[in-house]
């Protein structure tokens, strides 16, 4: 077994940087975030700020300053990157290539670990360090089962293409979402493993690989320490998720339940769910918005979501007609 980096992990007492990634139609929800972080993340928790922008064309000028104004205190800390600033990716899908970005983009973070998010993803209560990092330093990151999972198989590939036994770790592995705190060092020495033993460039491999980003991080790790109890402590980063599966006025009352029920630091409406919410169930989420002080009235929550909805459908409707085949003169 290999040992641990020396001087991994540190204690608890460094901020963390905070990374996510975010296209079109996301815009809207990067503007929650930043918010969210504004109102509930002291400077004492992240020193740092790197939104990914995957658009097609880069955020304009004006949307950016929106979205870096709601950033608030933390605004100095914000770097807008680029794909082509962090890595070269061969052509994939988009969500394949946010989940190689968010590796890549180690080189770029100055602290010890980062938290990644996707644009969903937003704070609804204070938090400090310790809701992202144990005591003893290590990443908090949960384990649950993938037993009847919809992404086993993707689970059982990485671990075939890292050399694992899948069977020994389908009851038991970490999560594949979002908040997911990595530890900088660990993923800089993944990538240039996985590189070596590849013979190609890391994103390259990735792609050929048919992995995802924290399968293959959370992998990589047993592989080469034998344990993961360096690293992670057991304790997951909780998010009370609106999935796009059931965006009902019931499934999104009894996430809200859930959120208070857990004190999760984290809640996630996933871009598809908000776009197909009905008048009730926005009304449901925008009060416990303005509950947990994102909004200043329910109006302005309501008008945000049915911004968000218009912006949604142009984006998505943008985006099928810049993929659509072309169709030849008849």
């Amino acid at each position: 077994m290999t040992e641990l980096p020396a001087g991994t992990p540190r204690g608890a007492d460094q901020p963390i940087s905070a990374v996510t990634v975010v296209f079109e139609a996301e815009l809207d929800l990067l503007k929650l975030q930043a918010r969210s972080l504004a109102r509930f993340a002291g400077p004492e928790v992240i020193s740092q700020i790197i939104v990914i922008d995957n658009t097609r064309s880069g955020i304009r000028p004006p949307v950016r300053r929106k979205i870096l104004h709601e950033y608030g205190i933390h605004r100095p800390k914000v770097v807008f990157l680029r794909p082509t600033e962090i890595g070269v990716v061969p052509p994939a899908s988009g969500w394949i290539t946010q989940q190689v970005l968010k590796l890549l983009v180690y080189s770029k973070v100055a602290a010890d670990h980062y938290v990644v998010l996707d644009a969903k993803n937003h704070l609804i209560r204070q938090v400090d360090i310790r809701d992202f990092i144990a005591a003893d330093g290590r990443a908090h990151g949960g384990f649950h089962s993938y037993v009847g999972h919809p992404l086993r198989s993707r689970l059982e590939d990485v671990l075939h293409y890292l050399g694992l036994e899948p069977q020994e770790f389908v009851d038991r592995f970490p999560p594949t979402h979002t908040p997911f705190v990595l530890q900088t060092r660990l993923v800089g020495a993944m990538v240039e493993d996985i590189s070596s033993t590849s013979g190609q460039e890391f994103a390259s491999a990735f792609v050929a690989s048919g992995a995802l980003e924290f399968f293959l991080y959370s992998g990589w790790i047993r592989k080469t320490y034998g344990t993961w109890d360096a690293v992670f402590d057991g304790e997951p980063v909780r998010s009370a998720n609106i999935w796009p599966g059931n965006p009902s006025a019931e499934s999104v009352k009894a996430v809200i339940a859930e959120a208070s029920r857990l004190d999760t630091p984290f809640f996630a409406a996933h871009r598809t769910a908000l776009a197909k919410s009905s008048p009730f169930a926005a009304t449901q989420l925008a009060r416990f918005w303005c509950e947990r002080e994102l909004f200043g009235g329910l109006a302005s929550g309501i008008r945000y979501l049915g911004t968000f909805k218009l912006r949604y459908v142009a984006a998505m409707s943008l985006r099928k007609l810049r993929t659509r085949p072309a169709r030849g003169l008849s």
